[in-house]
Formats: structure tokens, sequence, C-alpha cells
């Protein structure tokens, strides 16, 4: 083969290529030769002809005939309609498959290199070897080809195609590394009310997994035995996307001394404390009281400190007066004593946080910011979860008969700790309409701020609920009680002896404090839920809320089963983030 004869033949091959490599989505005006602004259009009868109209074409390949190498061509106007012949003459017309007319339908095209004019594609009939489309005075046609050079302008055996969409452009970086990302390319269209498609396209890229990043370990878990060689463990999650290498859990041994099953020595080294001792069978400690020496009271407290509440052998540093509200002393004496059950009567002043509010129940709560009472979630939700919300707090008073002292504080809407369910996270704040004007009698108790009363630590619980065992009505007066934060085990112990269910959730050691007077009768009890275990700083008289009055025995103030207390520090960011409360860290 001729050299010129290949280089020919590898034009006719590369453009039958370039044709078919189109497929589906590209469309095409088919311009004439002979008369290069016209291109293959149809009459108002669908007849087809050389005109001026733009039309353009989806080029379909294969052919609706499914022969290789072969083209069809679908208008762009007339979605469905293809290109084919009737006795010769090229019509617009619907391609039905088994139709009768099926051999006069023409609607598949063999691409031919140009027959007259190089860069141009003649298509040649399928069905009839040796015709191609061409025109008879601007009527296409399918005829047979010929030489005669007088019959070329009749002829117009060659077409252009010309782009309506121009090529697309190069695929968008992927939007991801790794982990399934997108990229993007786009076109534009050249001919207005020609194109058909979009003019981008979107596809999945990086699907190789990415590698994971592990969160930090949790901490460590309570020990699972006292002694004789425990487990703890801690977790860390995966959140994806991708594997992370390594374990999900870890654990060590704890607590590997031998377990002593005689009674431990008292908690304290002075008045009352606990003692317990081990069962080593099922893991659980017995708890009793116990009494140390009388603590030596001293005769007076340095000039820059005084007795802290209730606690008369211990001194604490005073309180400004120019300080944050929340730590300003009270109104009243620490030195004087007063009268909950087992309680006294408090002084207006004593207490300037407490509110009174009627919920599921009578119910207590602490001002904590100018719009934020503290408060229990099962105040304010029943059981079945049903809200419950007051329309008004009142403060300001300690005798609920005093309207004159007494401040009415609309509630705008409340907010349940987000897990709870009854006794576990029982925390709830509400917010009010207006903001607290603060003065001695009504203003903010201290958040925990990290810190946690130690265990033996006296603490004051207060409220207006029963003060009398099978008296249902709430005490006129707020009451106040000292009671002390007692180990875990005790309630522990308490409540797996008494007829309540709450031992085994004790077990598990949720964020609850355990709180009462082993001694003495007692304790908070129905009326006072809600309201605050309020305890005295390490390094100040300064008061904070250490818990809220979740749940105790029925009836209240039974020796040996004392009451539990949400514990508050270990809710703080929760309620840093749904008060906006400034978040401090305070501690000794």
């Amino acid at each position: 083969m001729s050299t010129a004869r290949r280089k020919e033949w590898l034009t006719f091959i590369m453009l039958i290529i370039t044709v078919l490599s189109e497929g589906s989505g590209n469309y095409r005006r088919l311009l004439s030769y002979n008369f290069p602004s016209y291109n293959i259009g149809f009459n108002a009868n669908g007849v087809g002809s050389i005109t001026t109209t733009q039309e353009s074409f989806r080029i379909v390949s294969p052919g609706l005939m499914g022969i290789p190498s072969t083209v069809s061509f679908e208008s762009v106007r007339f979605p469905g309609r293809y290109l084919r012949h009737r006795n010769y003459i090229l019509h617009l017309d619907p391609f039905t498959e088994g139709s009768n007319l099926l051999f006069k339908k023409d609607a598949t095209f063999y691409p031919r290199h140009g027959r007259y004019f190089t860069g141009y594609t003649s298509y040649e009939s399928y069905n009839f070897p040796g015709y191609f489309i061409r025109h008879q005075n601007y009527v296409l046609r399918i005829s047979a080809s010929g030489n005669n050079p007088t019959e070329l302008f009749k002829k117009d055996a060659s077409f252009r195609e010309s782009k309506v969409w121009t090529d697309w452009s190069s695929w968008d970086a992927c939007t991801k590394a790794c982990g399934t990302g997108e990229q993007k390319r786009r076109r534009d269209c050249s001919q207005a009310g020609l194109c058909v498609g979009t003019p981008e396209e979107t596809r999945a890229c990086a699907t190789d997994p990415c590698a994971g990043s592990w969160s930090d370990w949790t901490t460590w878990s309570a020990c699972d035995k006292p002694c004789g060689s425990g487990q703890q463990s801690r977790t860390r999650t995966c959140p994806g996307p991708g594997r992370c290498d390594g374990d999900s859990q870890q654990l060590r041994q704890c607590n590997a001394q031998a377990c002593n099953t005689d009674w431990s020595a008292c908690s304290v080294t002075c008045g009352d404390g606990i003692s317990k001792k081990l069962d080593p069978v099922t893991g659980l400690y017995s708890t009793v009281h116990c009494n140390g020496p009388d603590c030596d009271i001293p005769a007076s407290c340095p000039s820059d400190e005084e007795r802290r509440f209730k606690v008369p052998h211990e001194c604490c540093r005073k309180t400004s007066t120019t300080g944050k509200w929340c730590d300003r002393p009270s109104v009243s004496s620490y030195k004087c004593v007063r009268r909950i059950i087992g309680g006294d009567n408090s002084l207006r002043g004593d207490f300037p946080w407490m509110v009174f509010f009627t919920g599921t129940g009578a119910c207590g709560g602490a001002i904590i910011s100018k719009k934020h009472i503290l408060t229990a979630a099962h105040c304010i939700r029943t059981d079945s979860g049903q809200r419950k919300d007051p329309n008004v707090v009142y403060a300001g008073m300690v005798d609920l008969g005093d309207t004159a002292n007494q401040k009415e504080l609309k509630v705008a809407r409340s907010f349940a700790h987000p897990q709870y369910q009854f006794p576990k996270n029982d925390i709830a704040i509400l917010e009010l309409k207006e903001e607290i004007q603060y003065n001695l009698y009504m203003r903010p108790i201290c958040l925990p701020h990290g810190e946690k009363p130690p265990y033996d630590t006296t603490c004051i619980a207060m409220g207006w609920g029963v003060s009398v065992n099978g008296v249902r009505a709430v005490t006129k007066v707020l009451q106040n009680v000292d009671i002390k934060v007692l180990d875990p085990d005790v309630c522990i112990h308490g409540y797996l002896n008494s007829t309540s269910d709450m031992g085994a959730i004790l077990q598990t050691r949720p964020a609850m404090l355990c709180a009462g007077d082993l001694k003495n009768e007692k304790d908070s009890c129905s009326g006072d839920s809600g309201s605050p275990l309020a305890c005295q700083r390490c390094d100040s008289c300064g008061w904070f809320v250490a818990g809220v009055v979740s749940f105790g025995p029925t009836p209240c103030a039974i020796k040996g089963v004392p009451g539990v207390y949400t514990d508050v520090v270990g809710y703080e960011d929760w309620i840093y983030a749904t008060t906006g409360v400034t978040k401090e860290t305070r501690g000794c």
C-alpha cells in the first residue's frame, strides 16, 4: 500500500474513532461543505432540508440497529426522533423497533472519510450500501454516489460536524485525599438554544479509606474490686472515616493488696465518722457509725477567719464583702445555730440563693446567675417524660407567707439534662425571663468550679420540704440541716439492705453524692427536691453548690440510709454550655 493511501486510511480510521468516541452525550450541527452557512435541518413537515435554521443532533453510537461502527442521529429539538428516509427522501421520524416500515427508516449510517473534501465526513446508509446523504434542490435525499463533476453541487455528500458543546475540561482535583471526595468538570454551550444536558459533571473520587484518628482515652474506670487484684479499663473511639490501628480498650491491674476483712479505723480523728468492713465474697462493704474523740473547739479564730457554719471546731478564711456576689458572706452570723427533718429554721439572708416553686410537686432550687436556677430534673419532668415547667419561682424570703419580701420571678424555659432518666442525670436549669437584681437577700451561690467536698465534710441541706415524717405538707419556714458527705459505700450498703431498689443503681457509682447523718435522724425529705446541698470552700468560708437533692429513703431520715444528691461538679461543663456562666477552676 502506498504511503499516500496508508495516510488516507489512517485519517479515515481516526475520523471514525473520533465520531464513535463522542458517545451519547455530545450534540453536533452537521454543516454542508458546499454551503458553509447551511446545516441539515427540517421543514414544518419533518422533511430533511439544507437550511440556515440551526439544528443539532445527538450522535448515538452504535446506531439504533446495534450495528458496530455505525451511528444514528437524534434531534435535539425533537427528542426520540431520528434522521431516516422514506422513498429516499430523508425525514425526522421516531424509531419503532419491529415496525413494518423498518426497511424504510434507515436510522443507521456508517461514517465515511469525506468523499470529496478533506476534513469532512460522508454518511453511508446501512440498509442501502453505496447510498449517501446528499441534497437536490435543498431537499435531503439518500442517493448513490457519482463522479460526474457537473453534479457536484447537488451531491453534497460531505458534512462537517460543529460542536454545540465545547469539549469537557479536565477533572478538578479531588476534594479529599481519601475517604470519598468529589471531582467536577465543565463545558460551555457555544450555540444558545441547541445545548441539551448539563454544563457540569460530578464524580466520586479518592474512595480509598483514610487512616483513622483515635479520640483521647477516657479516664480509668473504678476498680472492679476493692482488694485482691481487681481490674480497671479505659476506652477510646475511632470516629472515622477510615480505620484506626491499635486497640479501643486498655486494661490494667488495680487494688492488688490482700483483702482486709477487719473493720477499718474510724474515718475521722474527732467527732462522728464511719468504719467499714469488706465482704470478700460479694466485694461490698458494710458500714457503721463510729465515734472519734470530741473535737477541740478553739476559744476564737484568727482575725481574718471565722468559724465554719455549724462546725464550731473549724475556722475558715472570711470572704470579701466586695467580691463576686456568690462569694459574699451571708447577712446573719455563722455562729448562730438554728432548727427538713432534724433541721433548724433559717433566718432571712442565711441562704439568699434559695428559691421555691411548684413543678411535678413542691421543689426548691438555687440561683446560679442573674437568669438561671439550678434544680433537679425530676422537678420539671414526670417519669413518662411529660414537661411540668413552673411559670414562676419565688425568691428573697425564708417564710412562704412573707409576701412583702417575696419576689416573683417568671420562667422563660427549662432545660433538663439530655440524658436524664431518673435517678441518673437528675439535674436541670430554669431560665428566667428577666435578670435578677441582686441584693443581700437574693443572690447566687457559686458553682463548684472543680471543687468536690471530701468525705466527712459537713455541708448544709436546705428546703421547705416535709419536716415531720407522716406530714405531707411543706414547711412554712425554710429549714436547714448539717449533714456530712459520706463514702458512697455507705449509701450502697444502706440501700441494698433497705426495701429500695436504688442500691443496684448506686453500685454503678453514677455522678451522685451520698450525704447524711448516721447517728441522728437528719435528712432532706419530700418537698426538698431540687434544693442545693451547700458546702463551704476548702480555702475560705465561701459557699458553693456541691449537690442537688435527688432521692432518699421512705420514710425520710432512716438511720444508715443517707440521702442521695446529684454531684454538681460532674455536670459543670453542661451547666456552662447551657447558661453561659464563666468557667473557673478552684480547689485546694
